[in-house]
């Protein structure tokens, strides 16, 4: 995509600066779900100490972990999926309002103008996809794993560690999922606008009595 914005016969730093922000916040959307990921294995191998050092009598703490796993795996992966998705639309969106902003440039004719508004809409409307699906996954995410911990804890009333280290991966997840959101929001809010408006700072003709 930098490549097709460089060519541009009207080429500035700005548009190239906008799409290099717009690309690298895309990109840690995806790192902080990894570090999302991270830390649950590292919170699972913790968890799954306390609990061998103090079991609890008539439960089965292997199945407590692994629903615990099954639940955390499931979501996760239709979060990942659904942000390569988001990646792929991006990117086809973008590279779209590009091509139509060069040709625009070149010939600004309010035929044109048309075309490139719908694609400025196009994007605009992909992040506010983006971040009600990612929303949804990760909330989704949230409420099933908190669930399954509130049950490990409740079949562990009487060892405070494991309760605490609980309650610190109900405090760690929350935080993952609002960064995760957070991102997605600036993404969508910020990012894309500024791109539209580096491309084409004073808008385009779109009326044929403009």
């Amino acid at each position: 995509m930098i490549e097709q914005l460089e060519s541009r016969t009207f080429f500035s730093v700005t548009p190239l600066a906008a799409l290099t922000v717009l690309r690298s916040d895309v990109a840690g959307i995806g790192q902080k779900i990894n570090t999302m990921i991270v830390a649950n294995e590292a919170a699972i191998a913790n968890l799954q100490n306390d609990m061998s050092i103090f079991p609890t009598a008539n439960t089965t703490d292997n199945q407590s972990l692994r629903l615990l796993n099954v639940e955390f795996r499931l979501q996760v992966s239709t979060l990942a999926n659904d942000y390569n998705d988001i990646k792929v639309f991006f990117g086809q969106d973008i590279t779209r309002l590009i091509n139509d902003s060069n040709a625009y440039n070149r010939h600004p004719t309010a035929k044109v103008g048309l075309v490139v508004q719908e694609s400025q809409q196009l994007l605009a409307a992909q992040g506010n996809a983006a971040i009600n699906t990612l929303t949804q996954d990760s909330d989704q995410l949230q409420a099933g794993y908190v669930q399954e911990l509130a049950q490990i804890a409740a079949n562990h009333p009487l060892d405070a560690t494991l309760v605490a280290r609980t309650g610190h991966i109900v405090t760690a997840l929350a935080d993952n999922v609002a960064a995760i959101q957070s991102a997605a929001s600036t993404v969508a809010a910020t990012d894309i606008p500024n791109f539209i408006t580096a491309l084409e700072p004073n808008g385009v003709i779109s009326t044929t009595t403009a």
